[in-house]
């Protein structure tokens, strides 16, 4: 039964569970999410993607930087 202490998982946890956990690519920790709606389509072709994920994050980085709004001279 999940939850319950001592009835559930292995007794004292797993010691090398860094070993398994999730680790990015780059020096910096991915820790934001970006929500976007997206067609049917759209989303089929972003799933048979392989790495997609890395595959956004490269082409967010090599967008162009904003261009800085101007300020309101009065």
């Amino acid at each position: 039964m999940a939850g319950i202490k001592g009835k559930s998982g292995r007794p004292g946890g797993n010691p090398d569970i860094k070993l398994y956990g999730f680790k990015s690519k780059g020096d910096a920790a991915i820790t934001e999410k970006v929500f976007c709606r997206v067609t049917l389509a759209q989303k089929e072709k972003i799933r048979a993607t392989q790495d997609w994920q890395e595959r956004f994050r490269q082409w967010i980085d090599n967008l162009p930087d904003p261009e800085p709004e101007p300020e309101n001279q009065n």
